[in-house]
């Protein structure tokens, strides 16, 4: 049996009103002078080989999501961990040992012959410090120590004679202050970033290998799965996965984006079905399969149970005297959804007549999918 409900019209230039109390679900059309309220067609979920093919296409302003929740690899503590460790923040390692956070250590002394005490105040280096932690990225933090060094070429050096001196490029450690780069030694420069004498190092030494003097980005954790899946393979499964005939649940669709299959299948008999069209072509596993169809689909294989109208499905499920207290009952209940749609009817040819009547049709028409199983009492009685 179909259960229906429509409830209809508000006219402009004529009030007339008329609802029903059979329900399935519900949606909002506005109709003017030359539109009517769309049918909606019936799916067959008795065989899914026969309807596979017709796929059912929804349009909603509702974001899809997912059955399961999407991974946020963010708040994974290892990420989380490395955030905090690229900000200068206190956090543990994965041995479990707490690294105290970064601060500024002292500059050089009177005796350097740079004076880099004198030329940059401490309020300056507080300031130095903050920007370098405040970039939160290993690469950007390199990208600023690249760019604080200046290659200094010797005029000569002086060589034993047979014996070569492989030495590398000598550079020049400079802060920006006040618009311009004030020299610093080496000492003074690492303490004021709070950095070790290996991190500068390895700047450096990507510094020289490089032929432009850029500093090469991290390959760490970059490469890609090694084994990768066809992209036609996944998207075989979306398509097979939207073949299958489905409806929204009309009553809950505001609060979410689930829709709903025939209660009798499961993921295991959609990717048998799915194998056994594929043929011999390059198929997904199941497990891939399982996975897209939840992470990627909002989908279930039950009757949502507040489609259903109480008084049809109380008719429908009584027995002897109970159905026959109800049957007077159940027969005004579809005397006043054939007037419903009476009203609905001359709501729409007043408004083509005049052309100048609005009508609002509130449309709560849907076709229940019916339950199938093993035995007769199988969908019912499994809800117990």
């Amino acid at each position: 049996m179909q259960r229906k409900r429509n409830n209809s019209t508000s006219s402009s230039s004529s009030s007339s009103s008329s609802s029903s109390t059979s329900s399935s679900s519900s949606s909002d059309t506005i109709s003017g002078s030359s539109s009517t309220s769309p049918p909606q067609g019936s799916v067959s979920n008795s065989n899914l080989e026969t309807s596979q093919g017709l796929a059912l296409s929804t349009e909603t302003t509702v974001a899809k999501k997912g059955k399961k929740r999407v991974r946020n690899e963010s708040a994974w503590i290892k990420n989380v961990r490395k955030r905090q460790r690229n900000s200068g923040k206190q956090y543990v390692s994965r041995t479990g040992k707490t690294v105290a956070e970064k601060s500024i250590k002292p500059p050089c002394t009177e005796k350097c012959r740079f004076r880099c005490r004198d030329k940059i105040t401490e309020e300056q280096r507080q300031e130095i410090f903050k920007c370098y932690w405040g970039l939160g990225t290993l690469q950007r933090q390199r990208d600023f120590l690249n760019s604080c060094l200046t290659t200094l070429k010797v005029p000569y050096r002086r060589v034993k004679e047979g014996a070569a001196k492989n030495r590398n490029q000598n550079c020049v450690f400079n802060f920006m202050v006040n618009g311009a780069g004030v020299r610093t030694c080496n000492f003074f420069f690492i303490n004021t970033l709070g950095i070790s004498e290996r991190t500068l190092r390895t700047v450096i030494e990507s510094r020289n290998s490089s032929s432009t003097g850029v500093t090469p980005e991290d390959k760490r954790g970059k490469h890609a799965h090694h084994n990768q899946v066809n992209p036609e393979i996944i998207q075989s499964v979306r398509d097979h996965i939207n073949s299958v005939p489905r409806i929204e649940s009309h009553y809950t669709r505001a609060n979410t984006t689930r829709e709903f299959i025939d209660g009798g299948l499961t993921v295991k008999e959609l990717h048998r079905n799915y194998l056994s069209r594929r043929g011999t072509m390059p198929s997904a596993s199941f497990d891939m399969y399982y996975r897209i169809f939840n992470i990627e689909f909002n989908l279930s294989f039950f009757v949502p149970k507040k489609d259903l109208c109480d008084l049809c499905e109380s008719y429908k499920n009584a027995t002897g005297e109970n159905q026959l207290k109800l049957k007077e009952a159940y027969e005004e209940h579809l005397r006043q959804k054939d007037l419903s749609r009476k009203e609905k009817a001359k709501a729409i040819e007043l408004s083509k007549e005049n052309g100048e009547t609005l009508v609002a049709i509130y449309d709560l028409q849907a076709v229940m999918p019916v339950p199938i199983g093993n035995s007769s009492a199988f969908f019912y009685k499994s809800k117990l």
